[in-house]
């Protein structure tokens, strides 16, 4: 080698004795699963049922390979973010795996036949007594995509009735900042109250409506 020549550098060459293979590479397997549709799913299998969930068992048959999915389908889900002035309004309950009361926003399931827009106004109004006027779509959302199915979708409103409920031990008014300090603290860290309350900042952070 002349001098001054660069010094070879290890892994310029799959021949190389000095070649390191990838740490992150994929096996084939998985690389096809993840690039490819499979080839057949058998019939959708239930295995378990109560009133909020019922889980299935597929089978996806894959180019060489078969996998076993249990997919969760959780019915779909609404919510909403009642807005005055530069507040808004957040429910409190105890959530068992949190084990701790939990700060977020009104919300819960969309009942079988009703649409999403009417089942979170119905929520906020049996969780507060405070009635939203004329909601807004904000953001919708798959929690996931591979074996969990529970459409979400949250509205926004700013148009209450019954805003003479000001404070109670089941809700609050919150200022967005202090919401989104809380976000970003990990006080309010449920998907559904984090999506929400960052949405919402998104589209109103220059509005004056957060200027008091």
């Amino acid at each position: 080698m002349r001098m001054g020549a660069a010094m070879p550098q290890p892994c310029q060459t799959r021949n190389s004795r000095q070649f390191t293979p990838n740490p992150f590479a994929m096996p084939p397997q998985i690389a096809h699963e993840t690039l490819f549709f499979p080839t057949h799913v058998d019939q959708a299998v239930e295995v378990y049922r109560d009133p909020y969930t019922v889980i299935s068992r597929q089978v996806a048959h894959f180019e060489g390979f078969t996998k076993e999915y249990f997919c969760w389908d959780r019915g779909v889900r609404a919510a909403i973010i009642p807005i005055r002035g530069s507040q808004i309004l957040l429910t409190r309950q105890f959530r068992f795996i949190a084990n701790r009361i939990s700060t977020e926003i009104p919300g819960g399931a969309v009942e079988k036949g009703e649409r999403p827009i009417d089942a979170a106004v119905r929520e906020c109004y049996e969780e507060t007594g405070i009635r939203c006027l004329n909601p807004q779509p904000l953001i919708n959302f798959q929690p996931g995509l591979d074996t969990y199915q529970n459409p979400t979708f949250i509205f926004a409103s700013d148009q209450l009735e019954g805003t003479d409920n000001m404070e109670h031990e089941r809700f609050l008014w919150m200022p967005y900042d202090e919401a989104e300090r809380r976000v970003y603290a990990e006080e309010i860290n449920d998907a559904l109250s984090v999506i929400g309350i960052m949405a919402l900042g998104k589209r109103f952070r220059n509005l004056d409506r957060w200027k008091d």
